[in-house]
């Protein structure tokens, strides 16, 4: 390969080293998001100023003159002016961020263009990689160039404020000169001309069959959504079912995220606006996605039900929160984590304090003023015992109320007033979400968070596992966990990342880490109780039994997460049960045609099993199994189907549900939760027995009586007096289970039974216990005036927030005896000296 002299001129060096850092430039606020809003306007201005200057040294050098061999040199400056181009696109937003083969493409041809530019001798198989790049450019440009046809208007009226509006003829531009390189190299190798055919030729073979695909799944979707419409049928909604019937697959989720995320053909350019977010992810821009719309009608599914199905499919609650302020210049920088761990009760309490930071510069105004938004993922029986939040550099412990207050006194303070106050609600599915306010730019809000939760037993060992949560990014966040084991002697603990400090301390410092984990060695319960007010709570060993049930009919929740095997097990042992699925109606499987409705259902993708329908449910097992992420009960209850389900559950409908595995859909969970079921999991072996004694787990709890099935533990309630020798978590864990067992679906609904259940006594135990539940919530204010105005009262007979000194117990009466006894014999003795009681003389 001849070397070009080009690589010996000043001009062109320096053109490739102000290509190079005005590439790096552009890149800068991608690698550090946090720059995006304050300054990316500076960055434009450079990459401008940067283009312009090169282009008038190349002007004054006469370079430009034919027969001055300039085109590399115009190539260079026609790709400055394109990266100049994409920075005024972050402002102005005539497309969006480009999807990440794009991205690619866009850097390969840019290259290829400007070698292809220097005309330099190359090998014929490298010429012919060459010129296929250069085809399949020139297809990009040219689409580039006919999608900003409508700003050229816009454009040429630009030109007259300091040229700023040529960037619209960039791409037409480099169509020009990229046809030009093209036609050059095929005056000397006509053979070329194939290479072109081929590359056009297989672009628009590509974008064809994508354009087809795109319309024949998009008329698929439509009319599974349309079949599910049906006026009063009941069932759930219509997006559920496309959920069930349509594979979300990558291509299908572009579909669904048609015009929500994607660009599409008919969508109006909105620049002069920033980028706009749906559903929490950037607007992209992906030609074949415009090129496939602009062949296919719209999507006519709403784009509520869509974020419904993305959320569900992604299970993304995050995604989905509604933001009274902006925040995305928000990053999570610290975390200091306190744990405290009771082995001897498979119990534990953490406490997380988070430190979030504003990266934004600006102070002074008012949309510098972010909001804080986390989601916790809590154990399963956990349940959030404390809040904090700083203010003016002092803690600031949070007061329990109903939801409704919470929403309402958050709402207006931030919404309106824009002052300090930080709400934390329940969330199906064992999630929390904390909202904090606000972060102002180049400054840090402090939050604290208490968790009480039983510890799960696996493979003989409690495991306590760092919990997990979504929010401003933390990434670059530093960490550090002190864990307590309280009366730790004889324990050997298996750890990740952890460091024995001594026999009770756990430590680790370092960058955050989500896979930090204790295990240790399972101990058998003994009884522990924690008394209140006459009313003692018992923590004992659970141990699952069974009893004696007979099922005449079997209904199997068929989807993509059941096997071959497992399907032909049951059919081996339904012996002489009625065997039952679901497809849009009961089908009763049979031996004929076993195999053919099993291959039919298999391929659906996840289900939501219609409980509702079910008749004679005393004498029904459903038999479920997970095949991933599933919609909430709460993202289903305006359906028909979940007021069916309800006033089932009302009359005291309880559903037997065996699930396959270890770890059910959200759907049962939640349900679960709520106390509908009869439940048991386990392998098929497990279930094959069950069906051959006729019998079936035992249901052991009741309104006196919670059990946590995965950490082996029951918590009892009774009047029997005993001594407190457990922490208080014990009445919060055994409140938040009464409540979700008392409450049950009722409390998901917005009507005035929800109501009437926050106010009545699940709210008033939730305020007792100072949990948050679905009844209930936690919020900090600025002042007391704040809560007297919202009508937010402190409760002062129950616990208060859990923290890591004590317990926060609530004394006895004979304790408040004792404790007051003891006060007036400390003041006596300090001022003994000043009192004459002539009457102890005589």
């Amino acid at each position: 390969m001849k070397i070009n002299p080009f690589f010996k001129q000043p001009i062109f060096v320096t053109g490739i080293l102000l290509l190079l850092f005005s590439g790096f430039l552009f890149v800068v606020p991608q690698i550090f998001p946090s720059v995006q809003t304050d300054v990316t306007m500076g960055f434009f201005m450079f990459h401008y100023a940067i283009t312009v200057m090169y282009f008038f040294a190349v002007l004054l050098a006469g370079r430009f003159k034919r027969g001055r061999n300039g085109l590399p040199l115009v190539i260079i400056n026609l790709l400055l002016f394109f990266i100049s181009a994409f920075s005024l696109n972050r402002e102005m937003n005539l497309f969006h961020d480009s999807v990440e083969w794009l991205q690619i493409l866009l850097i390969v041809s840019c290259i290829n263009l400007l070698v292809m530019s220097l005309q330099m001798k190359v090998p014929n198989l490298l010429l012919w990689v060459q010129t296929f790049l250069l085809s399949i450019s020139i297809c990009l440009f040219t689409y580039y160039a006919i999608y900003l046809v409508p700003v050229y208007p816009f454009g040429l009226m630009g030109t007259i404020a300091i040229g700023i509006g040529l960037h619209a003829f960039v791409p037409l531009l480099l169509t020009i000169y990229a046809i030009k390189i093209l036609r050059m190299q095929t005056r000397q190798e006509p053979v070329l001309n194939i290479t072109f055919a081929i590359a056009t030729t297989l672009v628009i073979l590509g974008t064809s069959i994508f354009a087809w695909q795109w319309h024949v799944k998009m008329q698929k979707i439509e009319y599974v959504y349309n079949r599910a419409t049906v006026p009063d049928q009941i069932g759930w909604p219509a997006w559920v079912e496309v959920m069930q019937e349509i594979p979300l697959t990558s291509f299908t989720e572009k579909i669904i995220k048609s015009d929500l995320v994607y660009t599409v053909a008919d969508q109006e350019n909105d620049f002069f606006n920033m980028p706009t977010l749906s559903w929490d992810e950037a607007k992209k821009h992906d030609p074949l996605v415009v090129v496939a719309s602009l062949f296919s009608s719209d999507l006519s599914i709403p784009k509520d039900d869509r974020i419904q199905m993305l959320q569900a499919r992604n299970d993304n609650t995050y995604a989905t929160e509604q933001r009274l302020w902006s925040g995305n210049n928000l990053e999570t920088v610290h975390l200091n984590t306190e744990v405290k761990i009771w082995p001897a009760m498979h119990l534990a309490y953490t406490e997380k304090t988070i430190t979030v930071a504003n990266r934004s510069s600006e102070k002074r105004w008012r949309g510098s003023q972010q909001e804080a938004i986390y989601i916790f993922q809590l154990p399963e029986g956990g349940v959030v015992s404390s809040l904090s939040l700083w203010i003016d550099g002092r803690e600031v412990k949070s007061v329990l109320t109903t939801k409704g207050k919470a929403q309402k006194a958050y709402n207006t303070i931030v919404g309106v007033e824009v002052r300090d106050p930080s709400v934390v609600h329940w969330q199906e599915g064992n999630r929390v979400s904390v909202r904090v306010f606000p972060v102002m730019g180049n400054d840090a809000r402090i939050f604290k968070m208490g968790i009480t939760a039983p510890l799960p037993e696996v493979d003989g060992q409690i495991r306590y596992e760092q919990i997990q949560f979504q929010g401003p990014d933390a990434r670059n966040a530093t960490e550090r966990m002190r864990i307590h084991l309280v009366e730790s002697a004889g324990i050997k603990p298996m750890t990740v990342a952890l460091k024995k400090q001594d026999d009770a301390q756990y430590v680790y410092d370092g960058k955050y880490r989500q896979d930090l984990m204790l295990s240790i060695p399972s101990q058998t319960i003994t009884p522990q109780h924690f008394v209140t007010e006459g009313t003692t709570f018992e923590l004992s060993d659970y141990k699952p039994s069974a009893t004696p049930q007979s099922f005449s009919t079997l209904y199997a929740d068929i989807n993509a997460g059941w096997n071959k095997r497992e399907w032909a097990a049951l059919l081996a042992n339904t012996g002489n049960r009625i065997l039952k699925v679901y497809e849009e109606d009961w089908i009763t499987v049979t031996p004929e045609n076993g195999d053919d409705v099993f291959e039919r259902l298999q391929k659906r993708p996840m289900t939501l099993f219609p409980f509702y329908a079910i008749k004679k449910e005393e004498n029904a097992l459903v038999i479920s199994k997970s095949a991933g992420n599933t919609p909430s009960v709460s993202q289903i209850k305006n359906s028909s189907g979940f007021d069916a389900l309800s006033a089932a559950a009302s009359v005291g409908h309880q559903y037997f549900v065996y699930n396959l595995g270890q770890q059910p859909s959200l759907y049962i969970s939640s349900l679960r939760e709520m106390r509908l079921f009869h439940y048991a999991q386990g392998d098929m072996g497990k279930l094959v027995s069950y069906l051959s004694n006729n019998t079936f787990e035992t249901d052991a709890e009741n309104s006196n009586l919670v059990v946590y099935h995965d950490a082996g533990l029951q918590i009892s309630r009774s009047e029997i007096p005993e001594v407190s020798t457990a922490p208080d978590h014990l009445l919060r864990l055994f409140a938040y289970s009464h409540i979700m067992q008392q409450g049950g679906l009722h409390m998901l609904a917005n009507d005035s039974t929800a109501i009437a259940l926050q106010e009545g006594n699940l709210g008033e135990l939730a305020a007792y216990a100072h949990i948050v539940t679905p009844v209930s919530s936690m919020i900090v204010l600025e002042s007391q005036k704040d809560y007297d105005r919202f009508d937010i009262d402190t409760n002062k007979k129950g616990l208060q927030n859990a923290t890591m000194q004590n317990n926060g117990s609530v004394p006895e009466p004979h304790e408040w005896a004792l404790i007051i006894i003891g006060c007036l014999l400390l003041i006596y003795y300090r001022f003994s000296h000043k009192f004459q009681f002539s009457w102890l003389k005589k």
